[in-house]
């Protein structure tokens, strides 16, 4: 059965809403093999205007004292959840991301630092949690199947992920599958989406929480999105594209897509050579 929050109508209703958003964290993520659809409705009638919103006073205990996360509304009245940051308009949602590996063997593209950091081409401090709730808002509500044994072939909606990054006045913009290469090849990931499975829901949590596995290149019944392409079997097969990573001093951003992007149709778009050194990509003013 898909839930309904009100937020469309206003601010006003953001916080009835939120407060029954709250209760369904709880039955989503502490029931194993619930799956919650959200979805945004119009409210009744729309209340008195409140003062701008900043972090709501939500969060408490919900069942077996698990504290529920805090909401807020970001400038352009996008929906934050931590540090994610969901854009219904866009259909997206998006976190900052460090490199946590610049050469070397890989088995998954980004983790947190309660993951496997030794074998991970980028690092969030983003909660697993928050990430799938901001995608359970976006996917249809039957679009996530509950996991519960080890992933062989994964099944869920396509999703479409991208880093990004500023080079002077310009904003750098690679698919994710650009910073992993097979060795057997030479040639970086094949284009294309990935696949998200939405982890394992557990008494006490996700557990993509608990492992701190985001997005894995082989498969991981724990991570949010797996890997769909054939070669995803190989523990030994994915290394860094060591000439892809941007350099530390710059903030990267990871955006999750439920539909294919599109290029930017600005003229300063260009398009460089993959895999290619950290400038080249698609450029476009930010």
């Amino acid at each position: 059965m898909a839930h309904a929050i009100e937020l469309e109508s206003g601010q006003p209703s953001l916080r009835g809403g939120i407060a029954h958003f709250t209760r369904l964290v709880v039955r989503c993520v502490l029931v194993p093999g619930l799956v919650c659809g959200l979805a945004f409705v119009p409210a009744a009638e729309p209340p008195a205007p409140l003062t701008p919103p900043s972090l709501l006073p939500i969060q408490e205990s919900g069942a077996d004292g698990v504290e529920l996360p805090r909401f807020a509304l970001d400038a352009h009245g996008h929906l934050v959840l931590g540090v994610v940051t969901v854009d219904k308009s866009r259909r997206t949602i998006s976190f900052p991301v460090t490199v946590n590996q610049r050469k070397g063997l890989v088995e998954y593209a980004v983790v947190t630092a309660a993951g496997p950091t030794h074998e991970s081409v980028f690092r969030t401090d983003a909660e697993p949690l928050h990430i799938h709730l901001g995608m359970l808002l976006l996917l249809p509500p039957d679009g996530i199947q509950p996991v519960k044994t080890a992933i062989d072939h994964p099944v869920g909606p396509d999703v479409f992920a991208k880093v990004d990054w500023k080079v002077d006045v310009l904003r750098v913009e690679h698919a994710l599958e650009e910073f992993i290469v097979t060795v057997n090849s030479g040639k970086t990931l094949a284009a294309g989406p990935w696949i998200y499975t939405g982890s394992v829901a557990q008494q006490t949590g996700l557990m993509a929480s608990t492992a701190g596995t985001v997005i894995t290149i082989q498969p991981d019944h724990t991570a949010l999105i797996n890997n769909p392409r054939p070669d995803r079997h190989h523990d030994d097969l994915h290394f860094v594209n060591e000439v892809m990573v941007p350099p530390d001093d710059v903030e990267l951003r990871l955006t999750i897509y439920v539909e294919k992007p599109k290029l930017p149709s600005s003229p300063n778009t260009l398009e460089g050579p993959h895999p290619g050194p950290p400038h080249a990509g698609t450029l476009s003013p930010p």
